[in-house]
């Protein structure tokens, strides 16, 4: 289920993507601006020791550790600022909109606390991408490594999902709910939040899902996990167990009695990676 935060926040913003900034990799030739991520936290440490292990550190990146915003200087550097709102709502204010054409922002929101409405605020009139963590489950900053993926893409969720209904035309009808899942991976867990996100009914999505052949919303669901999956371990060379995360995928073992609902597709995998 969608927090408040981001169900508001999807909403006022249209639900546009913010614009792309690559993180992982190499500067072209004769670029000169370094690529940072700023982490700002009360206690940023852990997660900047995350970031590192998985893989957003090498010579083109850099990740910094801050309690206070930083501040980014026109032309100068190229920035993605990740804000963990739950341990510095109150002791940090949100960065000035001058900020915004060298900084994005990824706010990381805690599902079970309050925003103040200046980050809401924030939030909804800039390019910023909120994250929904959750600190009890096994690996809650997964969505935050997602959320910096889909950044760091050569192509937009909106070309990714282009490309997979390209490979999947029985998908085509349905490109435009094709593109949600894939853009949001981890807020989308239920049929719900599919229909929030869609700006439709379920009752309008189920029709869709019929029309495809699927007996469920949750299937679809299912089925563009797997299937986005297979094309980025295939197509885009990721390793899978980053690809599980980019798609949101939990639990493997959940995952492949999920897949085993879909048997009576013909698209439908018959092992789960």
């Amino acid at each position: 289920m969608l927090s408040p935060v981001e169900a508001g926040v999807y909403c006022n913003s249209g639900g546009n993507e913010p614009s792309t900034v690559c993180i992982l990799d190499p500067p072209r030739a004769g670029a000169t601006r370094p690529v940072i991520i700023h982490v700002v936290s009360n206690n940023p440490g852990p997660l900047v020791a995350w970031l590192r292990g998985a893989g957003f550190s090498n010579p083109c990146v850099d990740v910094r550790a801050t309690t206070s915003m930083p501040i980014v200087k026109e032309g100068q550097e190229q920035s993605v600022v990740v804000i963990d709102i739950s341990n510095a709502a109150q002791s940090v204010r949100p960065p000035h909109s001058s900020n915004g054409p060298t900084m994005l922002c990824v706010l990381i929101v805690d599902r079970q606390q309050s925003v103040p409405f200046p980050w809401l605020e924030f939030a909804a009139s800039c390019p910023v991408r909120v994250v929904g963590i959750q600190r009890d489950s096994p690996d809650p900053f997964a969505p935050l490594l997602s959320a910096l993926e889909l950044i760091n893409r050569r192509r937009s969720t909106g070309q990714l999902a282009e490309l997979l209904v390209d490979r999947h035309p029985s998908l085509r009808r349905a490109e435009d709910i094709v593109q949600v899942i894939l853009g949001q991976p981890w807020r989308i867990r239920r049929p719900s939040d599919l229909a929030f996100c869609s700006h439709v009914s379920e009752s309008t999505l189920r029709d869709r899902c019929h029309e495809l052949g699927l007996k469920r919303i949750e299937h679809l669901i299912t089925l563009v996990r797997w299937l986005a999956f297979e094309l980025l371990v295939s197509a885009e060379g990721m390793p899978p167990k980053r690809a599980r995360i980019v798609v949101g995928i939990t639990d493997r073992a959940n995952f492949r009695r999920q897949l085993g609902r879909l048997s009576y597709l013909d698209v439908a995998p018959k092992t789960a990676s």
